[in-house]
């Protein structure tokens, strides 16, 4: 079974990415903000420690964790994204590690895919057997932030220069993806890259 880590920047088209690798070589995908979103849940691992920290202004009706109003604490405070990743990123590595071997105990799946934008700088490369990064132009990024997620200019570009450069994913992934919005181009390329792999 090979483990693939699957990183780039918001906007770069990762979750086209990971639904032709399901539906197309039966891919096992984990995506580590799937994994954070469901251990925020009340009763769940991080629930309680995220509610003590951040206060009850974050939940909503329902006295769940609303991600919108958490991300608009954090977002400009890195002492506070900080602290937030203290409590989630061991508890969703843990939970990562945990899918992996069940996913490997069953024997089913050749190919388990590992999905988040902070993977390199969370330390997956040490359980990964390649890092892959999806990339995209600028100007790509930002339409699709806009029209696709209703994300103003001003928010997606801020959202962008606060995530690693391009530079960085280029020295530390080993596959790149190039995702310019042509479907089959981009099947293509992922054909060749799960060929070098298996």
């Amino acid at each position: 079974m090979k483990i693939i880590g699957i990183t780039g920047g918001i906007g770069t088209g990762k979750s086209t990415v990971l639904e032709i690798l399901k539906n197309d070589y039966g891919a096992f995908v984990i995506e580590a903000d799937r994994v954070a979103e469901a251990l925020m849940k009340k009763g769940n691992s991080a629930y309680a420690d995220i509610v003590d920290r951040f206060g009850e202004d974050i939940l909503d009706a329902e006295g769940e964790i609303d991600r919108k109003k958490l991300g608009e604490q954090v977002f400009n405070d890195k002492k506070k994204l900080e602290e937030l990743n203290s409590i989630t990123h061991g508890r969703v590595r843990e939970e990562i590690l945990s899918t992996i071997e069940r996913v490997r105990a069953s024997g089913e799946k050749s190919l388990v895919f590992i999905e988040a934008a902070l993977l390199i700088e969370c330390g997956y490369k040490d359980i990964c057997d390649t890092m892959w990064y999806v990339m995209t132009k600028r100007d790509i990024r930002l339409k699709r932030l806009e029209e696709g997620r209703g994300i103003d200019r001003e928010r997606a570009e801020a959202i962008m220069a606060s995530q690693s450069d391009e530079n960085f994913y280029l020295i530390n992934t080993d596959v790149i993806i190039l995702n310019d919005g042509d479907i089959d181009k981009l099947k293509l390329r992922l054909k060749y890259a799960v060929a070098s792999c298996t």
